[in-house]
């Protein structure tokens, strides 16, 4: 699993950039990758266009202004994250060609893993020589267990998840016709985590104790989202398509869940920040900051 974070200049444009940025920073990661390295194909989608890809994008918060400069992020996972440096000069070729209709370079990049240090990759729009490499995943597991979230001695009662990109998770037929997305139960979060745990990162998911077949336990279906007064979230659309008129529902801002969790649960939370959650997390949806709060027990 790695982080690629891009920081790119943009020139002044006409057009205006949508409130959710993942759709646009999709076509242009695609692009790249189909016009600069098509082997790479098969790398990122292994199972097909419909299961999960090994990419997914980290978008700016919704609705954050687009200034002149720009920084967004390309998570890697399986077999991706050896392309790295493929996937990198890629975009750096591509930007030429613009995002959302504007001229843009990438200035600068940088790579991290799990409980790593950031490590510079681009600098001035050019990779740096000799360009890094990452670790295996038995090697950062093993420093990763430092920041696993250890709950002994401690209660946590609120889980605050703040999603600053689109969450899309619910029965696509129910989403289709009331035009929006449920709420979801903490039960339904946690076993989309682990199903998408499972697939990308299944040493992750044998380190946290997640098994095939896994399920959360029928008690978090009962412990529902709260929204805070002074940040509540609420359902946006956001431009699929935008040129077709398609747009799609989505949850934006804090959800609150009041329960207490075992280690799995805690650390499928914490994980998910990396790996996202629901669905078209490939176009930045999903993405969240998880914060718990701890309290000593008796």
């Amino acid at each position: 699993m790695i982080l690629l974070s891009f920081n790119i200049k943009i020139e002044p444009s006409r057009d205006a950039f949508p409130l959710h940025l993942g759709g646009a920073l999709h076509g242009f990661v695609e692009r790249a990758v189909l016009n600069h390295a098509p082997h790479l194909l098969p790398v990122l989608r292994p199972a097909g266009d419909d299961e999960y890809a090994s990419l997914a994008i980290e978008p700016p918060p919704y609705g954050q202004p687009v200034t002149n400069h720009l920084r967004f992020g390309v998570v890697l996972f399986r077999d991706a994250t050896q392309s790295w440096s493929v996937i990198t000069r890629a975009l750096i070729e591509q930007a030429p060609n613009g995002l959302n209709n504007c001229a843009i370079k990438i200035d600068s990049s940088s790579m991290i893993q799990p409980g790593s240090h950031v490590q510079p990759v681009v600098m001035n729009g050019r990779l740096i020589d000799p360009v890094p490499w990452p670790e295996s995943p038995a090697a950062w597991l093993r420093r990763a267990e430092v920041t696993q979230p250890r709950p002994e001695a401690l209660t946590t009662h609120l889980q605050t998840l703040e999603f600053r990109s689109p969450l899309l998770i619910g029965s696509r037929g129910s989403i289709r016709r009331d035009h929006q997305v449920p709420w979801p139960t903490l039960k339904t979060l946690l076993d989309s985590l682990a199903k998408r745990m499972l697939a990308l990162e299944p040493e992750l998911a044998n380190f946290v104790g997640i098994a095939h077949g896994w399920r959360a336990s029928e008690l978090f279906e009962a412990v529902k989202p709260l929204t805070p007064a002074d940040a509540p979230a609420s359902q946006i659309q956001w431009p699929y398509a935008a040129h077709r008129g398609i747009f799609k529902p989505g949850i934006v801002g804090r959800l609150n869940f009041h329960a207490e969790l075992g280690p799995v649960e805690l650390a499928l939370l914490h994980w998910g920040q990396w790996l996202g959650v629901g669905q078209q997390t490939t176009m930045g949806c999903g993405r969240y900051v998880y914060q718990p709060d701890r309290r000593l027990s008796n």
